[in-house]
């Protein structure tokens, strides 16, 4: 797979398996990861925060929203 062709989608899968295999990610990850300015990478953490799948742990470092199953 090549790293600097991929779709957004693409890199957001990619970034919540990076986090589910580190536990977090910073914007500069993204940014070395997959060759890509600032504002490419901040744009897919703020689609993977819309769709509830990230949450801002501190300033820059996201990490997963944990979901409580309530059976």
């Amino acid at each position: 797979m090549d790293i600097k062709n991929l779709f957004p989608i693409e890199r957001q899968e990619a970034i919540v398996n990076y986090i589910n295999k580190n536990g977090r990610i910073r914007i500069s990850d993204i940014q070395s990861m997959f060759l890509v300015g600032y504002e490419t990478a901040k744009n897919d953490i703020i689609s993977l925060e819309k769709e509830k799948k990230l949450d801002e742990c501190m300033e820059g470092l996201y990490q997963l929203v944990l979901k409580k199953i309530i059976s």
